[in-house]
C-alpha cells in the first residue's frame, strides 16, 4: 500500500474510532452508567436501528474495498468467452502508465491522464486503457489457442513464477513493506501475489505457445528466396564511410545568419568532395577538415569515417535513399544536407548478410571480475571444470548439457531452455570472448570449452550452424508475418468488450 492510502486509512480509522466514542458517549449517564434506551417512540427506534446498520455496513463496505476484495473477483472486461477481473486489467493499466513514465498518484500524472485525446479515446486515460486491453487481448487468446492444442504450464513454468515472486518479496522487504501491499502500491487496488500468478501463467503460456505455433510454419527455400528479391534493401548491407560538417552560427543567430551559416558549409563540403578519389583520400581529408584538434586525434587514431556492414533500419531517411539505391557503385560520393549541417559520403560497397547464424549452449557459473576476490573466481573456475567433467563422463550429447544447463546455469536468459542461444552471428550482442568461440569458422558440432567473460565462466557447447544469416532474417520475417496474421483473425474472433461496475475499479 502507498504512503498516500496508508495516510488515508489512518485518517479514515481515527474518524470511525471518534464516531464509536461520541456514540458510546451519548449511551452513558452523567454517572459512568449506560442510559436506558427510551423505547416509548418505536419509530424513531426503528430509525436509530436504520441508521447504526448503515453505518456499520457502510464501514464493512469501505474496508472490503481497501483490501481489494471486489477488484480480485468483479469482471471489468471479457476477451471472447473469458473474463478479466479488475485487479488483473489493472496490472495491465498500470504497467503501460509505466512505459509512459506517468505516476498516476501525482497531481502532474492525474493532470496527463485528464487530457483530451482524440475522437475515439475522450482522455489520454482512455487511449492508454485500450492499449494495455489489446495486449492483454493478444495473451489471452494465445492462452486459449494453448489449451485447444493441448498445451500447459509445467514444473519448469511454475519455477519461473516462484523465482518470480520471490524476487518481488525482496524488493518489497527491501522497501518495508510486505509483498501484497508492495504489490498493491505498484499496480492498483485488489493486486496481490495470487493475481500476479494468474497473470505470469498467461505470459507463460502465451509464450509456450508462440513458440509451438511458430514452429509450425514451413517456410521453403523457394518462398525465401523470393522475398529476398524483392525487398533485398531490408536485409543488404552497405559499407561507407561519412564526416559532418556542422554549420557554426550563434545561439540566437537569425534567419540570415542561419542560411549563410549552411550556405558557407555547403561550399565547403562541397570543396572536400571534389579531393576525394579513394578511401585513403576520403582519410586523409577527415583529418583535414576536422573542427579542432580533439576531431582531428580521433580521426588519426581511429578509422572513425568508416561504417562497415550497415543495414537500412538504422539511418537518416535521406542517407538511406542514397545508400541503398539500386545504381549506387563502389567510388560513389556526395554531400547530403541535415538540419545543423551537411554529411559528405562516400560509398565502398553493398553486400548480401552472408555470415553463418549459429547456436550454441552454454551454462554460466558466475564469477563477476570487477566484484569477486581471486579466491571466488578460483572457485567458480573449479565449479565449471567439475560440471564439464560431469558432461564427458554422462555421454557428452546435446540433451544431456541442456539438462545441466538448466541445473547448473546461473545465467536467468537461458537457464529453462537448455543454455540455448539461436541465431547468434559476428554482429550478436554478446561479450566478446563468448562471441568469438561461438562464430570461429572452425568450430563443429558437439566442441565444447570453458570460456572466461566479465561475468565468470561458461561451459560452452556448439550444436551447430542455423544457416546463413540473410536466410534467417528472411525467414525470421515471414514467420513473423504468418504470426501477426494469426494473433489478427484471433483477437477479431475473440473481441473484448468492457463490463460494469467492474471496469470503474480499473485505476
Amino acid at each position: 500500500m502507498s504512503e498516500k492510502n496508508q495516510n488515508q486509512e489512518k485518517w479514515r480509522t481515527e474518524i470511525l474510532r471518534e464516531q464509536r466514542k461520541e456514540r458510546l458517549a451519548r449511551l452513558k449517564s452523567k454517572d459512568g452508567g449506560k442510559k436506558p434506551i427510551k423505547t416509548t417512540n418505536r419509530v424513531a427506534t426503528l430509525i436509530t436501528i436504520l441508521v447504526l446498520v448503515i453505518v456499520i455496513l457502510g464501514v464493512g463496505t469501505w474496508w472490503v474495498f481497501s483490501l481489494g476484495v471486489p477488484h480480485r473477483s468483479i469482471t471489468a472486461l471479457t476477451v471472447g468467452d473469458e473474463k478479466i477481473t479488475a485487479a488483473e486489467l489493472s496490472y495491465f493499466y498500470r504497467s503501460t502508465l509505466g512505459y509512459y513514465g506517468i505516476d498516476p498518484e501525482t497531481a502532474e500524472g492525474k493532470a496527463t491522464l485528464s487530457q483530451p485525446y482524440d475522437e475515439t479515446f475522450p482522455t489520454v486515460a482512455d487511449f492508454l486503457k485500450d492499449q494495455a486491453v489489446k495486449e492483454l487481448q493478444q495473451l489471452v487468446v494465445l492462452g486459449l489457442s494453448a489449451k485447444k492444442a493441448n498445451l500447459s504450464l509445467d514444473a519448469a513454468d511454475d519455477k519461473s513464477t516462484d523465482d518470480y515472486i520471490a524476487q518481488l518479496a525482496t524488493s518489497a522487504r527491501n522497501q518495508g513493506q510486505t509483498l501484497n501491499n508492495f504489490l498493491t502500491a505498484n499496480y492498483g487496488v485488489g493486486m496481490d501475489e495470487s493475481v500476479m500468478r494468474r497473470i505470469m501463467g498467461r505470459y507463460l503460456l502465451a509464450n509456450k505457445f508462440s513458440s509451438y505455433l511458430q514452429d509450425s510454419f514451413v517456410i521453403t527455400d523457394e518462398e525465401i528466396k523470393a522475398y529476398y528479391e524483392e525487398n533485398q534493401d531490408d536485409f543488404d548491407m552497405v559499407t561507407y564511410r561519412t564526416f559532418f560538417m556542422a554549420a557554426t552560427r550563434p545561439a540566437d543567430a537569425t534567419e540570415e545568419q542561419k542560411k549563410a551559416a549552411m550556405d558557407e558549409t555547403k561550399a565547403k563540403a562541397g570543396e572536400m568532395l571534389g579531393k576525394i578519389t579513394d578511401e585513403a583520400s576520403f582519410k586523409e581529408l577527415c583529418i583535414s577538415y576536422a573542427a579542432d584538434k580533439e576531431e582531428q586525434l580521433a580521426y588519426t587514431e581511429t578509422d572513425k569515417s568508416l561504417n562497415s556492414n550497415y543495414k537500412s533500419g538504422i539511418y537518416a531517411p535521406s542517407q538511406v535513399e542514397w545508400l541503398f539505391d539500386q545504381a549506387r557503385k563502389s567510388g560513389d560520393k556526395t554531400i547530403l544536407e541535415s538540419t545543423s549541417g551537411y554529411y559528405v559520403l562516400y560509398f565502398v560497397n553493398r553486400s548480401i548478410a552472408d555470415s553463418n547464424y549459429v547456436s550454441v549452449r552454454h551454462i554460466l557459473v558466475q564469477a563477476d571480475k570487477s566484484k569477486s576476490t581471486a579466491e571466488q573466481i578460483t572457485a567458480a573456475q573449479k565449479k565449471a571444470e567439475a560440471i564439464l567433467d560431469e558432461f564427458k563422463v554422462g555421454g557428452q550429447t546435446e540433451t544431456f548439457f541442456a539438462e545441466l544447463a538448466n541445473k547448473y546455469s546461473e545465467d536467468g536468459g537461458s537457464n529453462t531452455k537448455g543454455g540455448l542461444y539461436s541465431g547468434v552471428s559476428p554482429s550478436s550482442n554478446f561479450v566478446p570472448e563468448f562471441l568469438d568461440w561461438s562464430v570461429d569458422p572452425a568450430r563443429k558440432a558437439g566442441d565444447t570449452a570453458i570460456v572466461q567473460t566479465d561475468y565468470g565462466f561458461h561451459i560452452m557447447y556448439f550444436v551447430g550452424i542455423d544457416g546463413l544469416e540473410w536466410q534467417i532474417n528472411v525467414k525470421n520475417t515471414l514467420v513473423g508475418q504468418r504470426f501477426n496474421t494469426y494473433i489478427t483473425e484471433q483477437t477479431e474472433a475473440n473481441p473484448y468488450k468492457w463490463v460494469r461496475p467492474g471496469s470503474s475499479l480499473v485505476t
